[in-house]
């Protein structure tokens, strides 16, 4: 029995006016999550979040779900703004690096846009 639940994001997300499915899977599932913790797969609009594995070392998982989803939501802006290829290296998309610094400082960012009444 997993030791945190599975279902702590809703079952669809609208990113930029297109419907991505979410779905939390186990390594065993979907072996694009052997070696990261999430995927977003724009084929079929479905991101994948990993779930708790017995093997699991992290003392927070949820929290590591939850830096996973928003890193997986960047992508999948990225793709929907047609920004999704590296312009200095087109066959490889966004620079990881891009995604996750914004995907880090987000949560930061919308509290400072929310603190000085700029959010909308």
């Amino acid at each position: 029995m997993d030791v945190y639940p599975d279902n702590i994001f809703p079952d669809h997300v609208n990113i930029l006016g297109t419907e991505y499915s979410i779905q939390l899977k186990s390594s065993v599932d979907d072996i694009s999550l052997k070696n990261s913790g999430g995927c977003v797969d724009f084929s079929t609009k479905k991101i994948v979040v990993g779930v708790y594995e017995p093997d699991c070392e992290l003392e927070n998982f949820p929290a590591y779900q939850r830096k996973v989803m928003r890193h997986e939501i960047i992508h999948a802006y990225f793709n929907e703004s047609g920004m999704n290829t590296d312009v200095a290296n087109p066959p490889f998309g966004v620079p990881e690096t891009y995604v996750d610094w914004f995907a880090l400082q987000a949560p930061k960012i919308f509290k400072t846009f929310s603190d000085v009444g700029c959010m909308y």
